[in-house]
């Protein structure tokens, strides 16, 4: 029997009207019921009755709302502003949710069903994930100068599998059945230091072990023909590939669609930026006090 599409988000009280926008185009474009799993940090009840709200809205679907034990992070720091350092309970997930899941950032917007990725066959690995669109350029470009302070996250591993941690495929049964590994991903004093915090240190602890999917399934800012250049230039393949549009569009970065639509906001994709601006106002005929 396959799996059902089991997608995760994580949010504190800072992103949680992101998050709900997020939630909300991902329910929005299933073709088939999804299960949601709603996990919090630091959030009060209201913020939480406020994800059952907006799941209530699409009934057909599942929403579970778990609270993540704060003790977990109690040594999780990060040197960015822009990083919190509960980034970083991306890490515990598989505690949570034991099967098999995908996990997606808060700012994104879902424009397909993503059922697909269910079913994918990752051979040994116990990850996937697109390949980082700065560093895939950066490898396709043979750039060394920049490449280099990557050989403590990835060693051995091509630089050019290095991927962004923004939308990634967990094979929880897997990955909780090694209790050494279990341990390494809750050691979060060794996850200091790392410039991307959560993403540097999911590289580091499953190098070697994450397949690489087609840019359509975290395409940055939408653009997502440059980036399968780069990765092809680079020598990776990808699975899920697809003849369609972006199926989830990332907007990475201090600058979101939800800002004010400046000049460098726009310039990394205005097609992306309008997609969700739309799909924003439709959120906010029905939810006026939870957005962004």
């Amino acid at each position: 029997m396959a799996d059902p599409t089991r997608i995760v988000f994580l949010t504190d009280a800072g992103f949680l009207k992101p998050t709900l926008v997020a939630m909300a185009s991902l329910l929005d474009a299933a073709k088939a019921p999804v299960e949601v799993h709603f996990t919090s940090w630091k959030l009060d009840p209201r913020d939480r009755d406020a994800a059952r709200r907006v799941a209530g809205h699409w009934p057909q679907h599942r929403l579970e709302v778990h609270v993540l034990d704060e003790g977990w992070l109690r040594d999780a720091q990060s040197p960015k502003k822009t990083i919190p350092p509960n980034a970083l309970g991306k890490l515990l997930l598989p505690r949570l949710i034991g099967e098999r899941f995908l996990y997606v950032d808060g700012d994104i917007l879902v424009r397909r069903d993503l059922s697909p990725l269910m079913r994918l066959d990752l051979g040994e690995n116990l990850l996937a994930g697109v390949p980082d669109y700065v560093v895939s350029r950066w490898a396709a470009e043979g750039r060394q100068d920049r490449l280099d302070g990557l050989g403590r996250v990835m060693g051995e591993v091509p630089p050019g599998r290095y991927v962004n941690s923004g939308v990634l495929l967990f094979d929880s049964p897997r990955i909780v059945a090694d209790d050494a590994l279990m341990a390494e991903m809750a050691d979060m004093q060794a996850a200091r230091g790392f410039s991307t915090v959560d993403q540097d240190r999911i590289n580091q602890i499953f190098a070697g072990r994450i397949a690489a999917l087609d840019p359509a399934w975290n395409a940055s800012w939408g653009r997502v023909k440059p980036h399968r250049t780069w990765i092809e230039r680079a020598g990776v393949e990808t699975l899920a590939k697809t003849d369609g549009g972006p199926a989830i569009l990332h907007y990475h970065g201090p600058g979101k669609p939800w800002h004010f639509p400046t000049p460098k906001i726009l310039g990394k994709g205005a097609r992306s930026v309008l997609s969700y601006r739309v799909f924003l106002a439709k959120f906010r005929k029905q939810f006026p006090d939870l957005v962004p």
